[in-house]
Order: structure tokens, then C-alpha cells, then sequence
């Protein structure tokens, strides 16, 4: 692939080589292999179902523990309200059921009353919102001249209505990080990736937020920001193959998706890790489930992390005899369902079962809730094949996998859970130092989308998903969780539900 020196000098302002760009466009052309399911994760293979007084004790050890502990709360922030409002964006008046329900159902949402406020002030009153023309009613909330909703972060969009105020997803973080993310120093530790545009306004509207939050109890919040490095934004491809330009013959870069986000995650320093998107968060009244399970995620975290620790000083210092080789054994089929040999009573077969285990334990670790599976959108576990370890627990995309193979659609269609993105990670080895997280990215596991750029179909490149292929080579744990622990706001609509209530 030949690029122009300017090309050249374009790539080198976002940190990318010609190679790499070469590396890209070669991807695009030939795709991806498709991941290789080879059966879902289930209750009893793949997937560990707790029972309230074991969930009990792995609560109790962490909130033991946490004072001591350097935690953090990661949340993928970047995302914009544009297709949370994509029903009330397209149609002008026509009257989809998504559009009628939130006209009918107007009063409920925790922005009515700024919205009856701002009309009010354009001379329509509270009594005729209902009855204007739709996408005059829709456009008070979305364009600039109203509310501007279209064209804010999701994380700014009021969520939940209280007795005297409202609150935005950004701030039920804040509320909820109090139960769960406070540890040593007694500080809540937040990390948020944001948009570039929106940075400073975030930044500004989260620290008061988190100073008048602080003013009414002990606990003081240490926020922290980051957006995705332009060093991960990806090419894409026109039909014939050709990188896609720009009007003006530059070219087309596009974000890389959330993988790009392990670079983010990989440049923060934390004992735990805390990991759950923006716009899963319910209203007080209902949180208990959610911080309770959470706290149980990371209990058998540090309970996981604690053994692998022992394993791994062991093996470090020579010391595996063959009562210890068989508590791995059981270790790794208890929690993480893997087969290992069985014949470990001559030194030679020990030997060899230490020289495959260690790069096992050797690698971060995380503990995944998983949702019954009730028809909601997203990934799920599964087991897919895995040249090391014969298989292994991954977090599967639909887009992801071939259901034109009758084989693996079968096994998808076989699935009971889905991923609702609630991660408990740690990322030090057993010494205390960190893992460099992008060592064990599987990059094999990205995708080609195609998208629509000025009235042309491209080819576009997606990284890896965070919890998808960026975590591909990480020590895996699915824990079954209620369904009350999830409740995203994919549209407007979802605000209704009566977990935002």
C-alpha cells in the first residue's frame, strides 16, 4: 500500500506509522476469522451459581478488605444521546410507538419539568405540550434551541427523577461509587473516558457535583478523565479497496470502538477495578441489588486473586510438589471449568503440568456477572476454542459470530445468559506489578462493519471490544447475577422501566 507524504505526515500526527496503516487496510480487504464457538457457557460449565450465604461471604470479605485496598470505578463515558433519541431524530410527525409512548407518557421522564419550563418560556404552556405537532415537540428536547439533548454525552442526560432535583447518569455513578468503590484514604477513586469536546464541561460539572456529594458525608472522590488516543482511530475501505479520503483528499479516519479503550484502562494504576458503562445505572430505590452483587464480584475476585497469588510464589520459587500440583488442579476445574492432566505422579508429568500452568495463572484476572438471558441486546458467554488451554471463556458478539454455519448457530441460539457489562478486574501479578494489558489482546478478534459515507458503503475497522477480544487472554470468571442489576438506557423509552422509576 502506497501513501502520499502527505498521507504520511497525517498518519504521524495521530502516532501511526505507514506500516500500521498498511497493516489496516490489509485487514479490511481480508476480514477476520470467525470465532470458533464450541458451546455456550451454562450453570455448571462455564458459568458459577452462587447461593445467598456463599454470596454473603464473599460480601463481607470484600467490604474487610476494601479500607485497605486502592480501588476504582472504570466507566466507558464517550458514547453521545444521538441514537439513545434515534426515534424521535427520524419521522417528522409520523407516529411510531416509540414516539406516541413518549408523548403519552411525557410527564414521567425527569427532564419534564425543564422541558415545561422551556416551553413556557416560548409561549407554549404546560397543558399544550401534548398537543403539538410531534417534531415541534421533539425538537424542544433535542435541538440547541431546546433542551439540545441530541447533541450532548449520554452521561449529561437526565436519568432519574428525585423529591427536589434530578440526576444525570454522570452523577448516579458518583451515588453509587459511594457503596462500593470506597477504599483506602477513604476516597471514592472514578475514572470516566469522555468525548474531547466535552472534556472540560465534565470535568467541571462532576467535581461540583462530587464536592456537594462529599459536603454531606466522610468520603471524598478522586475523578480522573481520559478520552480514546486518536492513535487508535482506524481506516476504512471503498469498494475497490482503496482507502476512503476525505472532500478535501485526506484521509477518513473513524474511532476504533471501546477496545481501543484496554489503552485507557491500561494507563491507570488500581488494586481492583470496577468496570460498568454509563448508561447502566438505576434511581436509588432500587441499587441495593446491583452494589450488593458487585461487592460479591469482587469478593471472589480477591478471594481468585489470592490463590493464584500463593500458585504463582510457588512456582516461582521451585516449590510444587504434588499436593500442591492437584489443588491447582482443582483450583482451575472449580472456578474456571478447565480440564487438566490427570497423571501427576511421576516428577516428568509435574513438570510438564507446571510449564503449562504457569502462563495460565500468569495473566489478569476478571469476574464477570451474567444475566439471564430475557431478549436483551448485547453479547454473551460462551466457550470458544483456544489453542492453549483447548477452550475458553469469552464475552461473544452476535456480530461476531457466523449464524450462517448451522453448527454455531445452534450454539448461539443454546445460549442462557448475556453479558451485561459488570467486570470486577485485577491487573497486578502476584508480586503487586501491573500486567501490560495490551499483551494480552487477542487481535484476531476484531470486525469489519460496513457503514455509510457520503451516500458510499464502506468498509470500516473495529479493534477488538474491551470486554470482547481485548480481554481474550485474561484468566475468566462468569458468576450468575439477578436480571435487577441491569437496566441500560439504550433509547429514551428505557427511562420508562420501572427500574428508573
Amino acid at each position: 500500500m502506497q501513501f502520499t507524504e502527505k498521507d504520511i505526515q497525517q498518519l504521524a500526527g495521530r502516532g501511526i506509522t505507514a506500516i500500521q496503516a498498511a497493516e489496516q487496510i490489509e485487514q479490511l480487504r481480508k476480514g477476520f476469522p470467525g470465532i470458533q464457538l464450541t458451546s455456550p457457557a451454562i450453570i455448571g460449565d462455564g458459568i458459577l451459581a452462587m447461593t445467598e450465604s456463599r454470596a454473603d461471604e464473599y460480601m463481607e470479605s470484600f467490604n474487610k478488605a476494601a479500607p485497605d485496598l486502592n480501588l476504582l470505578k472504570f466507566v466507558p463515558a464517550s458514547g453521545a444521546a444521538t441514537r439513545m433519541f434515534k426515534a424521535l431524530f427520524e419521522g417528522g410527525d409520523a407516529q411510531s410507538a416509540d414516539r406516541k409512548e413518549v408523548r403519552e407518557r411525557l410527564s414521567e421522564f425527569a427532564f419534564y419539568r425543564a422541558l415545561v419550563e422551556l416551553a413556557e418560556k416560548q409561549g407554549i404552556a404546560e397543558d399544550q405540550l401534548a398537543s403539538i405537532p410531534g417534531q415541534q415537540l421533539f425538537n424542544l428536547i433535542l435541538q440547541p434551541a431546546g433542551l439540545g439533548f441530541g447533541m450532548l454525552p449520554k452521561g449529561m442526560i437526565p436519568f432519574h427523577r428525585y423529591e427536589n432535583t434530578t440526576r444525570t447518569a454522570f452523577e448516579e455513578h458518583l451515588h453509587e461509587g459511594l457503596h462500593h468503590t470506597c477504599g483506602a484514604d477513604n476516597k471514592v477513586r472514578i475514572h470516566f473516558t469522555v468525548q474531547q469536546d466535552f472534556l472540560a464541561d465534565i470535568k467541571a460539572f462532576l467535581q461540583h457535583q462530587a464536592n456537594a456529594i462529599s459536603s454531606k458525608t466522610d468520603k471524598q472522590f478522586e475523578l480522573s478523565f481520559s478520552v480514546q488516543s486518536p492513535t487508535t482511530d482506524t481506516l476504512a475501505i471503498d469498494a475497490n479497496g482503496a482507502p476512503v479520503r476525505n472532500a478535501d483528499g485526506s484521509l477518513l479516519f473513524r474511532p476504533g470502538g471501546h477496545g481501543a479503550l484496554i489503552h485507557n484502562l491500561n494507563g491507570l494504576s488500581a488494586e481492583l477495578i470496577f468496570v460498568k458503562n454509563i448508561d447502566n445505572v438505576v434511581s436509588d430505590r432500587h441499587k441495593y441489588q446491583g452494589i450488593r452483587h458487585k461487592m460479591v464480584l469482587a469478593g471472589l475476585a480477591l478471594e481468585l486473586h489470592r490463590r493464584i497469588s500463593k500458585y504463582q510464589r510457588a512456582i516461582a520459587m521451585g516449590r510444587t510438589p504434588l499436593e500442591l500440583c492437584r489443588e491447582i488442579q482443582h483450583f482451575l476445574l472449580e472456578h474456571f471449568f478447565l480440564e487438566t492432566p490427570k497423571n501427576l505422579l511421576d516428577r516428568s508429568a509435574r513438570r510438564d503440568f507446571i510449564s503449562w500452568v504457569s502462563p495460565v495463572l500468569n495473566r489478569p484476572l476478571r469476574v464477570c456477572g451474567m444475566v439471564r438471558n430475557e431478549g436483551e441486546p448485547g453479547g454473551g458467554p460462551f466457550w470458544v476454542y483456544d489453542k492453549h488451554t483447548g477452550r475458553s471463556l469469552q464475552i461473544v458478539e452476535k456480530s461476531q459470530i457466523n449464524t450462517s454455519d448451522p453448527a454455531q448457530k445452534a450454539i448461539l441460539d443454546a445460549a442462557t445468559h448475556f453479558n451485561p457489562v459488570d467486570l470486577v478486574c485485577m491487573t497486578r501479578d502476584y508480586s503487586g506489578k501491573a500486567y501490560n494489558l495490551l499483551r494480552f489482546v487477542d487481535p484476531q478478534t476484531g470486525f469489519v462493519s460496513e457503514k455509510s459515507h457520503q451516500g458510499h458503503i464502506i468498509r470500516a475497522l473495529e479493534l477488538p471490544g474491551l470486554w470482547n477480544g481485548a480481554m481474550a487472554n485474561w484468566n475468566t470468571v462468569f458468576v450468575e447475577v439477578p436480571a435487577s442489576t441491569f437496566s441500560p438506557v439504550k433509547t429514551v423509552n428505557d427511562l420508562l422501566r420501572p427500574l428508573h422509576g
